[in-house]
């Protein structure tokens, strides 16, 4: 429920602080205002890697909870070229890879990402349905992993240039983990988690009207670069 004085100590200090410093706490609430909008206007996806242990799955059980598990789906990049892939997108806003291996972003379709968040026009067909259903490459991507992804480039460093955000898990895990510590949290701090993610969907379409984009440290850039190297 929106209560507009609650806060979200406990999801600030332990989980997001916790395994991630300023700059990326604040890319990443960016992110998750766009994710809450359900619009992708910066055509970027997230990747959240670096310690296991750290508090990514739990942060994107999280975000399922705020956006809403209706509005979700999980994404396989294995299956992106199949013929009724794209049909189970339709109504959805949020797509999700979480622990994926480390090759995820090297199958021969993982490609399709770029067009999944970039704005392309894409066609779904349904099984044993007639015709195709038009579907608008629009969706909010986040993905998190263990280790560092490798990237099927076929000549094209430029358009995942301009797609990827990655935030690196780089602080020691806690050293006692919390059972269904998101469960916790949306339970005790859900309406402040909501003020949270509303405070940097302000943040991100500021930066979209300065500068078209969302505003990126140098070492959120180097990320990227490195990766793509």
């Amino acid at each position: 429920a929106f209560d507009k004085e609650a806060e979200c100590p406990r999801f600030l200090k332990e989980l997001i602080k916790g395994g991630v410093g300023d700059e990326d706490t604040i890319l990443i609430q960016k992110w998750m205002g766009l994710a809450l909008l359900g619009d992708n206007a910066p055509q970027r996806f997230l990747i959240l890697d670096g310690q296991a242990g750290g508090g990514k799955s739990t942060l994107i059980r999280i975000i399922r909870e705020i956006v809403g598990s209706q509005n979700v789906y999980q994404l396989r990049t294995q299956h992106l070229g199949d013929r009724f892939e794209l049909f189970r997108y339709i109504g959805k806003t949020l797509l999700i890879g979480s622990d994926v291996s480390g090759r995820f972003l090297t199958h021969k379709y993982a490609h399709v990402i770029k067009s999944l968040v970039g704005g392309d026009p894409l066609s779904g067909e349904g099984k044993n349905k007639n015709g195709c259903f038009d579907i608008k490459g629009n969706f909010n991507i986040i993905i998190s992993c263990n280790t560092r992804l490798k990237v099927l480039l076929e000549d094209d460093i430029g358009a995942w240039k301009r797609r990827l955000l990655i935030v690196r898990y780089v602080k020691p895990p806690p050293k006692k983990p919390i059972p269904d510590f998101d469960v916790q949290l949306v339970e005790k701090e859900g309406s402040g988690i909501l003020n949270w993610a509303l405070e940097g969907l302000q943040k991100a379409l500021a930066d979209i009207d300065e500068s078209g984009n969302l505003r990126l440290s140098q070492e959120q850039e180097r990320r990227v670069d490195a990766l793509l190297a």
